[in-house]
Protein backbone atom coordinates (compact mmCIF):
# COMPACT_ATOMS: atom_id res chain seq x y z
CA UNK A 1 0.00 0.00 0.00
CA UNK A 2 2.93 2.33 0.54
CA UNK A 3 3.89 1.68 -3.09
CA UNK A 4 0.45 2.85 -4.26
CA UNK A 5 0.73 6.05 -2.22
CA UNK A 6 4.16 6.77 -3.71
CA UNK A 7 2.93 6.19 -7.25
CA UNK A 8 -0.07 8.46 -6.67
CA UNK A 9 2.06 11.33 -5.39
CA UNK A 10 4.66 10.84 -8.12
CA UNK A 11 2.16 10.86 -11.00
CA UNK A 12 -0.76 12.82 -9.55
CA UNK A 13 0.51 16.25 -10.55
CA UNK A 14 0.27 15.42 -14.25
CA UNK A 15 -2.80 13.21 -14.25
CA UNK A 16 -4.98 15.41 -12.05
CA UNK A 17 -5.65 17.55 -15.14
CA UNK A 18 -7.97 14.76 -16.35
CA UNK A 19 -11.28 14.56 -14.50
CA UNK A 20 -11.77 10.80 -14.84
CA UNK A 21 -8.21 10.04 -13.75
CA UNK A 22 -8.59 12.53 -10.91
CA UNK A 23 -11.54 10.67 -9.42
CA UNK A 24 -9.78 7.32 -9.79
CA UNK A 25 -6.55 8.61 -8.26
CA UNK A 26 -8.40 10.28 -5.39
CA UNK A 27 -10.13 6.99 -4.56
CA UNK A 28 -6.82 5.11 -4.78
CA UNK A 29 -5.10 7.69 -2.58
CA UNK A 30 -7.82 7.52 0.06
CA UNK A 31 -7.61 3.73 0.00
CA UNK A 32 -3.82 3.86 0.37
CA UNK A 33 -4.03 6.42 3.17
CA UNK A 34 -6.50 4.22 5.03
CA UNK A 35 -4.18 1.23 4.66
CA UNK A 36 -1.23 3.25 5.94
CA UNK A 37 -3.25 4.43 8.95
CA UNK A 38 -4.23 0.84 9.75
CA UNK A 39 -0.62 -0.30 9.45
CA UNK A 40 0.59 2.59 11.65
CA UNK A 41 -2.01 1.81 14.31
CA UNK A 42 -1.09 -1.89 14.14
CA UNK A 43 2.58 -1.03 14.66
CA UNK A 44 1.72 1.19 17.64
CA UNK A 45 -0.41 -1.56 19.17
CA UNK A 46 2.55 -3.95 18.82
CA UNK A 47 4.93 -1.53 20.59
CA UNK A 48 3.19 -0.08 23.66
CA UNK A 49 6.56 0.95 25.15
CA UNK A 50 6.94 3.53 22.36
CA UNK A 51 4.24 5.67 24.03
CA UNK A 52 6.61 6.41 26.91
CA UNK A 53 9.62 7.55 24.87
Amino acid sequence: QQDHAFVWFATGGHQLRHEADSDELRAAAEESAEGLREHHNWQKSRKPESYFR
